[in-house]
């Protein structure tokens, strides 16, 4: 085992229950997110079809906000869900998600605007 790998198994040792769920949960997340770029390749990324030349940034909130009113159609009391596949923890890290993808999407901005500068 390398140096990094020992001191990283070390260091999760000492972490409490509620923060090895957090960092099994954050895992979990990252595989995902992996997994649906290999599926999609950067779509999330890029501007919608139908609206060409939108930014990375809008284009991710936008479907965050798709994903918060799918939330919210899920908790209302008039909702009969039909897509039974797709639970609210499902949705939820999907906006877990979107939110990773905006920042990334931030710190690609910001690198851009820092070499223009």
């Amino acid at each position: 085992m390398s140096d990094d790998r020992q001191k990283q198994g070390t260091e999760e040792q000492k972490l409490s229950g509620t923060q090895q769920k957090i960092l099994n949960e954050c895992r979990e997340l990252a595989k995902l997110l992996i997994s649906k770029n290999n599926d999609y390749g950067s779509a999330a990324l890029a501007s919608p079809v139908l609206i060409p030349g939108m930014d990375q940034q809008t284009t991710i909130l936008i479907r965050m906000s798709d994903k918060i009113n799918r939330i919210r159609t899920l908790f209302s009391n008039e909702c009969i869900v039909q897509v039974k596949e797709e639970t609210v923890s499902d949705t939820i890290r999907d906006l877990a998600g979107y939110c990773i993808l905006w920042l990334i999407s931030d710190q690609d901005k910001n690198k851009t605007l820092a070499r223009g500068a």
